[in-house]
C-alpha cells in the first residue's frame, strides 16, 4: 500500500516501447517531473518525495525501460533513451514545462532534457549526479552490464555476476563506498541495492 495513489496512471509509446507513468496532485498548476535514476530502479523509488510534494505541485514519475508498468525490450539498443521518454510523458501529460529532478543517472537524464529542450524545462534539481561525459570513468563503467567477466572487483557489476552472487556484490559495494570511493551518502546506495535485487 502506498501513502499516496496516483490520480492518473498512463502508458505512452515511444517508438515501439510503453513506457509507464502516474501524476499527483493533477489540481495544481506547477509541474515537477522525476525521472528514472537507472533502468533497474522503477519510480517507486520517489515513494517517500511525492506525497509531500504533491500537497502543492503537480508530481509525474514514469517507469524507466526494463522495469516498472514500462516495456522490457530485448534488444539492448532500445535501452538508454531516458530523455526521449521524459519528453513523451511531458506530452502525454499535458505538461508544457516541468522542473526535472533526478538522482544519478536520472540527474544526467534531467540535465540533457534541459539541454536540449530548454523551453519544457523549468529547472533541474540533479541529486548524486552521474554525469559520464563530464567527469572521469567509474570502474563499472569500463565495461557493459551484459558482459560476463567474471566475480571479481568491479567486474562483478553485470547482469551474470548478479544473478549468480548478489549478496557477494552488495557486500562488495558496501565496502567500496566505507572506503570513500563513492560520493553519495550511504543510505542512498542501500536503498538503491534493495531496489536492484528486486529487478534483476
Amino acid at each position: 500500500m502506498r501513502a499516496l495513489e496516483p490520480e492518473i496512471q498512463g502508458r505512452v509509446d515511444v517508438h515501439g516501447v510503453g513506457i509507464g507513468y502516474e501524476v499527483f496532485g493533477d489540481r495544481h498548476e506547477r509541474t515537477i517531473l522525476f525521472t528514472p535514476a537507472w533502468a533497474l530502479v522503477s519510480s517507486r523509488f520517489w515513494k517517500a518525495q511525492v506525497p509531500h510534494l504533491a500537497r502543492r505541485f503537480r508530481v509525474i514519475t514514469f517507469d524507466g525501460r526494463g522495469t516498472g508498468r514500462s516495456d522490457r525490450p530485448a534488444d539492448p539498443g532500445q535501452y538508454r533513451h531516458d530523455v526521449r521518454d521524459a519528453l513523451a510523458v511531458l506530452d502525454a501529460t499535458g505538461t508544457e514545462r516541468a522542473l526535472l529532478v533526478g538522482l544519478s543517472l536520472g540527474a544526467a537524464t534531467s540535465l540533457f532534457t534541459a539541454a536540449l529542450k530548454p523551453d519544457r524545462v523549468a529547472g533541474v534539481v540533479a541529486i548524486g549526479p552521474t554525469v559520464p561525459e563530464l567527469v572521469d570513468r567509474h570502474p563499472w563503467r569500463e565495461h557493459d552490464f551484459e558482459d560476463d567477466l567474471g566475480d571479481e572487483g568491479w567486474a562483478r557489476f553485470t547482469r551474470a555476476s548478479w544473478r549468480r552472487d548478489y549478496p557477494g556484490f552488495a557486500e562488495f559495494f558496501i565496502r567500496e563506498i566505507l572506503r570513500g570511493k563513492t560520493l553519495l551518502p550511504l543510505s542512498v546506495y542501500c536503498g538503491f541495492l534493495a531496489m536492484c535485487a528486486d529487478s534483476v
